[in-house]
């Protein structure tokens, strides 16, 4: 938990609290990165390796935590696949279809978007398939995070050029997303801060 709360992040018992989810912190066992998501109903078995966790059991929090980095919600989940088309029959086993399927530019890969319900909103899931996988048969992998704040500009003057990069285009339109330097924390996430979505979106 220290290691997200001097990214600006407040941690509660082990958590911390975004919007309509919440990312438990393991730190423990060795593992590093996201290992496991929470679904409800569960699937009771991984999604085509992505394994499922315990959510444990439900806290009922007093107020929405306030993160001093101004991040207000998870963005969007990112998985890596090196068969989308695998993966995609997995999620839509879930009754999940996507809102979006494009190649990569110039890398010769292709991605999804899902937008998934939750208990009290949405979140967005990429899949992502680069081409070129060391091993094609394998499992999808969970990679990384995006986190919404409502000033990235802000957030990153918080945070300095030593912890996070410089603030560029993403590939929403009209939407901004700065890389989080892990390693200067030691989140072992890859993390990105991303600017408020536009009305509508």
């Amino acid at each position: 938990g220290e290691a997200w709360a001097s990214a600006g992040f407040t941690v509660e018992a082990g958590r911390v609290h975004l919007g309509n989810l919440e990312i438990v912190l393991s730190g423990s066992g060795g593992r590093r990165g996201l290992t496991g998501w929470a679904l409800d109903p569960s699937p009771g078995a991984p999604v085509d390796g992505l394994p499922v966790a315990d959510p444990g059991a439900d806290r009922v929090l007093d107020g929405e935590p306030l993160h001093v980095n101004g991040a207000v919600a998870v963005d969007h989940i990112v998985v890596r696949t090196p068969d989308l088309d695998r993966t995609s029959a997995a999620l839509a086993d879930l009754g999940w279809s996507p809102r979006r399927t494009a190649d990569i530019e110039g890398r010769n890969g292709r991605f999804s978007f899902y937008v998934v319900p939750t208990r009290s909103g949405k979140v967005v899931v990429e899949v992502i398939q680069h081409a070129g996988a060391d091993d094609p048969a394998g499992p999808a992998r969970f990679w990384g995070l995006a986190i919404t704040v409502d000033d990235l500009d802000a957030a990153a003057a918080r945070i300095g050029p030593s912890g996070i990069g410089r603030p560029k285009a993403a590939v929403q339109p009209g939407r901004r997303i700065a890389t989080v330097r892990g390693d200067a924390f030691g989140i072992s996430v890859p993390l990105a801060l991303m600017s408020s979505r536009l009305p509508g979106r």
